[in-house]
């Protein structure tokens, strides 16, 4: 094997430079570091260092555990720190220095492994960004230097709070040429040790490069802190701000704590589903010959001898072989079809919930999930409305069903993945989720009095409100008429047009879908030329009226509405959307909207007003007043109630993460937050603190609203499968 050499690089930067950490405590003691700085980690993995006091964060499939150096920028001057870092726990802890980071979340924790405790003032000028714009756009470099430009010479813009892009668009430095060449000697001494790159890690690159890849990011970060402030103050955005930041402190310790996960008992689902596998991927084979099912030109070739001319295709040209398609193959080939879908069950549970969540088990038999409150430096992470998200493992994707493979003549097989999860001895897991949050803060917003009295009574949301709109007494709700219910609360909340409306409540009451996508390809080009009012089910331009039924003047008037657009791809969507099946359904849905406000005016007038305010000044403001801006005002405005609502229910949760966090931690507490899916939190509880849960629901429940906003608290002492209701 060749050994390639090194790329070749003269520093050229003066005012960087290098000392031990020893050193830079000197400094500190002296008096010499400002009340300013800005601070970086570069990580590596060693496996000296081991959970529960080193936690592991994965960085491209690489595990990172320890910093084996620290940048620091402040007035010109930037210095690599290495050697023993602990010298640097006065100056970290120091509450009269400022330290900037750019995901400060990553270097706390990583520090934290060190047993290194950075203490306020924190800034973090990627949560700075993603708050003044949460979906800012960067200006990218072209092979010139100067900014990309597509074949029309408009900027190419790319959405993204990486530090690299964020430098070259506010400060013109071209920060990827040192973060280019950070990675080619990466790629160059993987191929020289014969190893992938991903192993290799940042501490085996020269030196000298790495002082000035690492010494540049704190340099962008020290100035962009600077461009940003003013920012934040004209947003007036430095409450969500301290919210957020609060609520990385509790996400590090939630992250820390991890939960355990019963290896044992995911061996045994495996054996199982590896079985499982084998048996179906036999039985296949049996019919159709030797072939990969998880190839789909294989999977082809298998239906052909079987009889079947494959004729169903992508939109991209490939092979169609979902599951919708599958059922459409003749009832000769439905034996083998069940076969290949249980394969593919087995196959996903396999990778999903026992890989997916084994390979980042720790050695404390913990996962330690990511949980993102802001995107990482690689854009990962995190909703444009604010609420979190995780990953490696993902923790708000483990299913809480319990998947049954029936056998015939056999035992079932059954696989609950959160049964892998389960508190330590001398512990129960404790759930504490807010029912039914949107449609409560729906209320709060709404102010409509019907509404809010549905929650002040205690009702279900969706039983109330079916109760309303159908004018029977709550206890005779149907289940039917609750689906309706909770259909309109969603659908008209997220902006939902009467089309998906229609579907929806379709869908709600098991009818087949329609496809939305061929009907917009024709009421688009349409409504550009006639107002929607103008077009059925609403009225026709013709009628003057709405039309009753698909009578003679009505299917004229569909032909004339065809006429207007050009291509066949919108006159057959139109063909579509204008057909009898369809606009009952879309007249339906417009029927119990209608209905629906009726009975609701403050939700109509929230609604309208909401989708006004944003359309007129480009954002809505939360509760603790972060905003969430739209780059589309008039096309983005029916966004607006829903990003109101759902983004202040986030802001609830990691406000309260931090609260509850802090009271367990200033009461010498040993329960901890261990976890948090959508919108609830779930922590381990030692056996003799259960006392404190009374407590906790009294923090979660405080919330300044005119409904209250409660939560429902579960827990168990086998594992988060078998969760039953709180009594205590």
């Amino acid at each position: 094997m060749a050994i390639r050499e090194l790329p070749h690089y003269v520093s050229a930067r003066p005012d960087y430079h290098h000392v031990d950490a020893s050193e830079m405590a000197r400094k500190y003691a002296e008096g010499k570091v400002p009340a300013l700085i800005a601070l970086d980690t570069e990580t590596c993995y060693d496996p000296a260092l081991k959970a529960p006091e080193a936690i592991c964060k994965w960085i491209n499939g690489g595990r990172n555990n320890r910093p084996f150096g620290l940048s620091a920028y402040w007035a010109g001057e930037g210095y690599w720190v290495t050697g023993d870092l602990r010298a640097l726990r006065p100056m970290l802890a120091d509450t009269a220095i400022m330290k900037i980071f750019h995901n400060s979340q990553y270097d706390v924790l990583m520090l934290l492994n060190l047993g290194i405790e950075v203490a306020d003032p924190i800034m973090d000028t990627m949560c700075m960004i993603k708050l003044i714009d949460e979906e800012f756009e960067c200006k990218l470099p072209g092979p010139d230097g100067k900014p990309k430009r597509d074949e029309h010479g408009k900027l190419v813009l790319k959405k993204s709070a990486a530090l690299k892009n964020l430098a070259y668009h506010f400060l013109g430095a071209d920060a990827h040429d040192l973060e280019d060449l950070v990675d080619e000697c990466r790629a160059v001494i993987a191929s020289n040790t014969g190893r992938p790159k991903a192993e290799v890690g940042y501490a085996e690159v020269p030196f000298h490069i790495m002082k000035d890849y690492a010494i540049a990011d704190t340099e962008y970060t020290y100035r962009l802190f600077h461009l940003f402030s003013p920012m934040m103050d004209e947003q007036a955005l430095w409450p969500p701000y301290q919210d957020s930041i609060n609520a990385m402190r509790a996400v590090v310790e939630m992250e820390r704590t991890g939960v355990p996960v019963d290896l044992a008992l995911m061996a045994e689902d495996e054996k199982k589903l590896n079985a499982l596998l084998e048996a179906e991927l036999a039985a296949m084979v049996a019919a159709a010959g030797p072939f990969n099912p998880g190839s789909g030109p294989e999977l082809v070739e298998a239906f052909g001898r079987l009889g079947v001319a494959w004729q169903w295709f992508t939109e991209s040209g490939d092979f169609a072989t979902d599951k919708a398609t599958l059922a459409l193959l003749p009832a000769e080939v439905q034996p083998f079809v069940k076969h290949l879908l249980r394969w593919r069950k087995a196959g996903k549970l396999l990778s999903t919930y026992i890989h997916g969540v084994r390979d980042y088990v720790q050695e404390d038999g913990r996962v330690h999930a990511s949980f993102y409150l802001w995107p990482d430096d690689r854009d990962r992470g995190s909703a444009k409305t604010g609420r979190m998200s995780s990953s490696n493992c993902n923790m708000q994707n483990i299913t809480n069903a319990e998947v049954v493979f029936e056998e015939d003549g056999e035992e079932d097989i059954s696989i609950a993945p959160r049964r892998y999860f389960v508190p330590p001895v001398d512990h129960i897991i404790l759930e504490m989720d807010y029912s039914q949050q949107e449609y409560r803060m729906l209320a709060h917003y709404g102010n409509d009095e019907a509404f809010m009295d549905l929650v002040h009574r205690g009702y279900d949301v969706h039983q109330g409100t079916a109760s309303i709109i159908f004018d029977v007494p709550y206890e005779e709700v149907t289940k039917p008429q609750r689906q309706i219910a909770k259909t309109t609360n969603f659908s008209l909340v997220y902006g939902s047009s009467n089309l998906a409306f229609a579907n929806s409540l379709r869908r709600a009451n098991k009818q087949p879908g329609i496809d939305e996508a061929a009907c917009r390809a024709g009421t688009q080009p349409l409504y550009k030329l006639t107002a929607a009012y103008n077009v059925p089910p609403y009225k026709c331009a013709k009628c003057e009226a709405a039309p009753q039924g698909d009578n003679d003047t009505c299917r004229r008037c569909k032909q004339r509405f065809i006429d207007m657009v050009q291509t066949d791809e919108a006159k057959a969507g139109l063909e579509l959307f204008l057909s009898l099946d369809v606009q009952e359904s879309v007249a339906h849905a417009a029927a119990v909207k209608k209905q629906y406000f009726a009975r609701f005016p403050g939700i109509q007038n929230f609604i309208k007003q909401c989708g006004d305010v944003a359309a007129k000044r480009g954002y809505v403001r939360y509760w603790n007043g972060r905003r969430r801006h739209f780059k589309r005002p008039k096309e983005q405005s029916y966004q607006a109630p829903n990003s109101l609502i759902q983004g202040g229910a986030g802001e609830i949760m990691k406000k309260k993460l931090y609260v509850v966090n802090k009271f367990l931690l200033d009461g010498g507490y040993r329960a901890r937050p261990c976890n948090s899916v959508h919108d609830a939190i779930y922590f381990l509880i030692p056996d003799d603190e259960r006392s404190v849960v009374p407590q906790l629901k009294a923090i979660m429940d405080d919330l300044p609203f005119r409904v209250p906003i409660t939560v429902d608290v579960k827990w168990s002492a086998k594992s988060w499968a078998d969760e039953e209701e709180w009594e205590g």
